[in-house]
């Protein structure tokens, strides 16, 4: 009966393993339409600061774009978390309803000056400067009279998600655990591309994750024998890795982190995502080159379009100031 019964737990490992890559994956896929829409409303604030010429085609394209992502965000945000996804689905088709009548078909050029998002905002004189910064503020908020901006839509889908990444820990076979101050870090890792038979402790070198390993460098980890300290707290984490991918989350009740980070090298492909529940405050120990975005349930931060080495600068601060000694 054991080797029957070893087989059947290597089945389940096998199958969680897998839908931990299909987590991974579409939720990867739910920030790189985030990302999206963010690099579409700052080509149209570039376009108004610098005073481009443009036709209204170009805003509606934009606002056209913004919404197929959007769409593909609340679908991602749905299959992660299907409970309570009617009501995603109910606010999307709100702020499309609201953006094909004020923005997008062709009677809406005549309403665009009736749209002001605010009294003390200046809007400029051109049909299409003005059409575009109504809209561009229609995307980004805050409205007026408590309506919905699309930024909206996109903090209540992170506030949807976030919990579905909770767990994972009985998946992980391998262990990296280090004393910084007094606190004592303990990592259970999941290695997402599963060739590494290895298991049980393991040290950071043995890791071979890019934005892991920048991290733990930044924390001031000096070797398995160097244990600086004597713990007063532990704090838990969980890390799912592949050579240039990183989803690392705090597993405690009051270390409610998430991060998502790529570290290859390529600038268009890198960047660092992070969520924190309250009552965190992540202005407390993110970089300064994250841009912070409050939410319901807590605040989301991202980082990109940064030179390698400063992407790698970024993630070693980051790994000093969540896994150091403070």
């Amino acid at each position: 009966m054991g080797p029957i019964i070893g087989r059947l737990k290597k089945g389940f490992r096998g199958r969680e393993l897998t839908e931990a890559r299909l987590q991974f994956a579409r939720f990867r896929k739910l920030l790189e339409n985030t990302r999206a829409i963010m690099n579409l409303v700052e080509d149209g604030r570039e376009k108004l600061r610098e005073e481009y010429i443009f036709d209204r085609h170009y805003v509606t394209s934009l606002l056209d774009g913004v919404l197929e992502r959007a769409g593909m965000l609340v679908f991602d945000a749905v299959v992660l978390a299907p409970e309570g996804g009617e009501a995603l689905y109910l606010l999307y088709d709100r702020l499309k309803a609201f953006a094909v009548e004020r923005f997008i078909k062709e009677e809406a050029k005549e309403q665009s000056g009736c749209f002001t998002p605010s009294d003390t905002k200046t809007l400029p004189e051109e049909p299409e400067l003005r059409l575009l910064s109504c809209a561009l503020d229609w995307v980004t908020g805050p409205l007026p009279d408590g309506e919905p901006s699309m930024m909206d839509l996109v903090r209540l889908v992170f506030d949807h998600t976030i919990a579905c990444l909770r767990g994972g820990s009985a998946m992980a076979k391998k262990r990296l655990e280090w004393n910084r101050g007094d606190t004592r870090h303990v990592i259970d890792v999941v290695d997402l591309e599963g060739g590494d038979v290895k298991e049980g402790p393991v040290s950071g070198y043995d890791l071979g994750c890019r934005p892991l390993g920048t991290m733990i460098a930044g924390a001031g980890w000096e070797g398995p024998r160097r244990q600086e300290g004597e713990a007063k707290t532990t704090k838990n984490w969980i890390a799912f890795t592949d050579k240039d991918q990183l989803s690392l989350r705090g597993t405690d009740d009051d270390n409610r982190l998430y991060l998502e980070a790529t570290l290859s090298g390529h600038t268009d492909a890198d960047f660092a995502f992070f969520f924190a529940e309250d009552p965190l405050d992540p202005k407390s120990f993110l970089p300064e080159a994250f841009h912070v975005e409050k939410t319901v349930l807590g605040a989301m931060a991202w980082n990109y379009d940064l030179p390698g080495q400063d992407m790698e600068y970024s993630l070693s601060q980051l790994g000093a100031r969540l896994l150091g000694g403070m």
